[in-house]
Parts: structure tokens; C-alpha cells; sequence
């Protein structure tokens, strides 16, 4: 049997250079994509804490396809001769509370309604796919909402238009198949209008002018005012499962919840323990009920 020219590892492994935006290094302040995160995960982040949990080998490749399908995406838009998508990747202002590159500062539209149009365009695996689609913008994906409020607030935004597309269309559909002959009509999500390859969002910023983006930027501010401290802030998630009384410290004897699961600086938080000041709380991030370590 010959043996292929290249381990699976190797190619995984040969990742292209990091975008000067994603380096790794000491930050001032919070960026606008993990403004929502876990306020001890962005203060690690913030102070260029080494990780202690390493990711999926195969997250890279991914990364570089959601950039690859960026570019698909803008491309088709261009085609339909309604949507130019300009000024990719500028950045926020140095004065801003956040930092970050939405991918897309300006919309150039034919239809003008006179409204300042942002662009945002997302890559998703099936569940973050599926729950957008369930929930919509605000409940199935507030991380991302937040995100988009933050380049909006910055970049004078009125509105912005949010192109997902889905990483797995065929499990999608397949998904939505089977909601859809649910014999439980209270079961089913999926309407005519969805589509499991691609979903359009369109949010209005002004409605947020009063409300959310206000506690995202104080919430940002207190990230940025607490970043030397000499203790991390309070864990907002529980980054161990809980089995009625007998609490499990590690993966190994039970699931460990999202987003927990995924964050790599998960072990340093339990040996952290649960302590530290505690950050303003966004509106959908839930008070752990009970937090003994």
C-alpha cells in the first residue's frame, strides 16, 4: 500500500501566518468580537496569558475556509449588482473602547435609503447555524450582535446587513427535513424563507442606541480599567460539570458545558478559582446560580 506524501497532522499543522489583527500579544483593550466572552477569558486574552487547553487541530483550517468563503460571499454580492461591499477590514478608531476589523466599513447600494450600512459575514458549523436560524439574531446569536453594535457604535453605522453561511448545508437540510414532519407543531422552526447554505440578518443599530450599546461599552471600559489587576475578574461560565452533589472537576467523568468547553484557558480558570470582582453583566450572559469550586 503506498503511503500518502503527507501526514493529515503535517497538512493541519501548516496553517497560513496569523492576520496581524489575530497575533498574539499584550492588548489595551477588549476586541469587538469578544466583547461578549467570558470577562476572565478576554482578561487572560488581554494580558497574552499562555493558553492551557489546546483547540481542535483541525480550527485553523477551518478559519482560513470562513476567509475563503468571505471572499465567495462579497464576490456574489458584487453580481447581483445591488451590494458593493467596501473599505474591508478597517479598523476602529485608536480612541474607541474596542478593538477590532469588521469586514466590511461601507455598502454601496442601489437601492440608497439614505442609511449608513455596515458588513459582517460569518462561517458557521451546524449547531451555530441552526440556532440562528431557530432563534434569530438576538437570542441565537447575541455574541455576534454584540459584535456588529460595537463596529456600528464606532464606525457611525445605521445599520448592518449579516451574510452566515452555513459550514454543512446538507446536515442543515437534513435537519430541517425532519423538524419539519414533527407530528409536535410547537417543535417545529423551520418557515418556507430558510435556506440551510446561506441566511441574511439585518440589524438596526439605532434601536440599540439607548440600551445594549451602552453596556458594552462599559463593559469594555471596566475590562480595560481592570486589565492589570493582580486577580482575574470573576468566571461569568462554570468550567467543570456539575452532577447533582458530587462536582466533577474535569471532562473526563462528564460533559463540560459550552462555552467552557471550548475556551483554551479553561484549566488555569479552575486552578484560579472562582473569585475576582465581578464585570458588568450583558443581559444574556445568566447568573450561575451556584458557584462553589
Amino acid at each position: 500500500m503506498l503511503e500518502p506524501p503527507v501526514s493529515v497532522e503535517e497538512f493541519l499543522a501548516a496553517r497560513e501566518p496569523e492576520l496581524p489583527e489575530n497575533t498574539r500579544g499584550v492588548r489595551a483593550k477588549p476586541r469587538a468580537s469578544g466583547i461578549a466572552d467570558c470577562s476572565r477569558k478576554q482578561w487572560y486574552y488581554m494580558r497574552d496569558v499562555n493558553p492551557t487547553n489546546e483547540g481542535n487541530p483541525d480550527a485553523g483550517l477551518t478559519q482560513e475556509q470562513g476567509r475563503m468563503m468571505e471572499d465567495v460571499s462579497i464576490a456574489r454580492l458584487a453580481r447581483t449588482g445591488k451590494v458593493l461591499v467596501l473599505g474591508r477590514q478597517v479598523g476602529t478608531p485608536p480612541n474607541y473602547v474596542v478593538s477590532g476589523h469588521p469586514d466590511g466599513a461601507h455598502l454601496s447600494l442601489t437601492t440608497n435609503d439614505g442609511l449608513q450600512w455596515g458588513f459582517e459575514h460569518k462561517h458557521y458549523g451546524r449547531y451555530e447555524y441552526e440556532r440562528m436560524l431557530k432563534l434569530g439574531l438576538e437570542q441565537g446569536n447575541p455574541e455576534a450582535l454584540s459584535q456588529i453594535l460595537m463596529y456600528g457604535d464606532a464606525l457611525g453605522w445605521d445599520a448592518c446587513f449579516l451574510v452566515v453561511v452555513s459550514q454543512d448545508a446538507s446536515a442543515v437540510r437534513g435537519d430541517m427535513t425532519i423538524n419539519k414532519r414533527s407530528k409536535e407543531e410547537s417543535n417545529v422552526w423551520v418557515t418556507g424563507d430558510m435556506n440551510p447554505k446561506v441566511a441574511f440578518y439585518t440589524v438596526d443599530i439605532r434601536e440599540y442606541k439607548n440600551s445594549l450599546i451602552p453596556m458594552l461599552k462599559m463593559r469594555a471600559e471596566w475590562l480595560t480599567k481592570h486589565r492589570d489587576d493582580a486577580t482575574p475578574p470573576r468566571p461569568e461560565f462554570r468550567p467543570y460539570p456539575v452532577k447533582g452533589k458530587n462536582k466533577q472537576r474535569d471532562d473526563k467523568n462528564g460533559k463540560i458545558d459550552f462555552p467552557c468547553s471550548y475556551c483554551p484557558y479553561r484549566d488555569r480558570c479552575v486552578v484560579d478559582g472562582p473569585t475576582g470582582l465581578e464585570a458588568p453583566r450583558l443581559p444574556f450572559i445568566k447568573e450561575i446560580e451556584e458557584f462553589e469550586w
